[in-house]
């Protein structure tokens, strides 16, 4: 024990609120204790590790390089104590105010956050709800630190303290504009010979159709790419007989455009939506309660994974 004599290891719950909420009253706040508290224990921190660690901002503090590299160890450290030694209390949703942030694509929070919003205007009133789209290290920190609640989105890699949940499988279909002549059944040949609008994969694991057909023997390269879905239907109205592969719940979305879907006779491919949460929040009881309603929401409504 002695090498712990000379450090408060209550330092790790301050440099974990810091790095969590990048504000000293914010963290005052949360821990229930004076600004000045924080500040003493800033500079206690500063002199240990021999660095800034915090510079101040405009809205509050930003973590230097070396408070970054120390993130993932602080908050194991409060998430251990908490969960070992101090214990959790029921989460009791009726009762708590909070702002509840997921990170989710433009297409997903389409389809998720209005009935999202209708059961937690039942079940949980004080409740807020925030939605953010980041990727890579931006999003790996902000579910490390708990900015981020949750993350809805395709099938990924594991990534170390990272879990994920499958959800379901979403399918696609072929959409086209209210003009032209294309027959409403399409074979591999006829598709392959259309012109195609794609959308620019958001990561390298994205499933692209041209890696689906190219698998059924057809070499196609789209002949417009775009990163914007809300594109593809202005695109198809003014472009007969161009064709878009999209997702089964927005091309419902796309109907008062007057675009049609076209039934494939061929394979699409189809996407596994999971919810991804930090280890550190596993056995938190409001992270266990939100993963269960995102849950239930979408096996509630099964217009959102159509097969």
């Amino acid at each position: 024990m002695h090498k712990f004599r000379d450090v408060d290891l209550n330092l790790f719950v301050v440099l974990d609120a810091l790095l969590r909420l990048r504000s000293v009253s914010r963290a005052a706040t949360a821990l229930g204790v004076s600004q000045s508290s924080i500040s003493q224990a800033l500079k206690r921190l500063r002199e240990h590790f021999g660095d800034p660690l915090f510079l101040k901002t405009q809205h509050g503090v930003s973590p230097t390089d070396r408070a970054m590299s120390l993130a993932e160890d602080a908050a194991r450290f409060v998430a251990f104590a908490e969960a070992a030694m101090v214990g959790q209390g029921r989460f009791d949703p009726s009762t708590a105010q909070r702002t509840v942030t997921l990170c989710i694509n433009d297409i997903a929070e389409v389809g998720l956050a209005p009935p999202l919003l209708e059961r937690l205007s039942v079940l949980a009133p004080g409740c807020r709800l925030r939605t953010i789209d980041v990727r890579g290290e931006d999003l790996k920190t902000g579910l490390a630190s708990g900015y981020i609640d949750l993350t809805v989105t395709g099938a990924q890699k594991p990534q170390g303290d990272v879990l994920q949940q499958k959800l379901f499988d979403h399918s696609f279909v072929v959409v086209t504009g209210p003009e032209g002549d294309l027959p409403a059944e399409l074979d591999l040949a006829t598709f392959a010979a259309l012109p195609q609008i794609a959308i620019t994969p958001s990561t390298p694991d994205d499933i692209t159709i041209e890696t689906v057909l190219a698998r059924q023997g057809v070499a196609k390269e789209p002949d417009l790419c775009t990163p914007h879905w809300l594109a593809i239907p202005h695109i198809l109205r003014h472009r007969p007989g161009y064709v878009a592969v999209v997702p089964r719940q927005l091309a419902d979305l796309y109907a008062p455009f007057g675009l049609r879907s076209l039934k494939a006779l061929f394979d699409l491919p189809k996407i596994e939506i999971h919810q991804f949460w930090h280890r550190r929040a596993n056995a938190d009881n409001f992270n266990v309660w939100l993963r269960g309603l995102v849950r239930d929401v979408f096996f509630r409504h099964p217009e959102l994974h159509l097969p």
